[in-house]
């Protein structure tokens, strides 16, 4: 008895997307039907102060940022990964001629390769790690005059 024949994968897929993509369009709104009516109250404004960063706290933003992205990156390549390899062994347990072991095995090798391209170029276009600020410069320590005295003895 077979779980997962070449059919069921594509048909879960296919399911898979209608799932992602319906509740996008269910949830539209139809502004062509319902007529809208526009009030406009003013309310009073407040200006607030952002405060401004020093260099290393930029730099510790821009780092976390840069990581958060690369975690995202990362994920999307796992996941596209994990599926080329579930979409080939459910293939290769669904071949019966060394034909169709061999195309699986190529569709895998292909959906890895474009895994592969696809994440090179989401780090390519992030961009080069932050750099950290340079380092202060401090001057020399600031000593107080010294005041000598002499005594001469008869």
């Amino acid at each position: 008895m077979r779980l997962l024949g070449p059919r069921r994968v594509v048909i879960t897929a296919l399911m898979a997307s209608v799932a992602l993509v319906a509740p996008g369009v269910a949830g539209a709104k139809m502004t062509a039907l319902t007529p809208t009516t526009t009030t406009t109250t003013l309310a009073p404004t407040t200006t607030t102060t952002t405060p401004t960063l020093t260099p290393m706290q930029a730099y510790r933003a821009a780092l976390r940022a840069y990581n958060h992205q690369m975690n995202l990156i990362n994920k999307a390549f796992n996941q596209a990964i994990a599926t080329a390899t579930a979409t080939e062994k459910a293939a290769l347990k669904a071949a019966r001629r060394p034909i169709q072991k061999i195309l699986a095995r190529q569709r895998f090798n292909q959906a890895r390769a474009l895994a592969v391209l696809t994440r090179q170029t989401a780090i390519k276009d992030l961009g080069p790690l932050p750099q950290p600020p340079a380092p202060r410069v401090h001057s020399a320590p600031v000593t107080p005059p010294t005041t000598t005295t002499t005594t001469t003895l008869p």
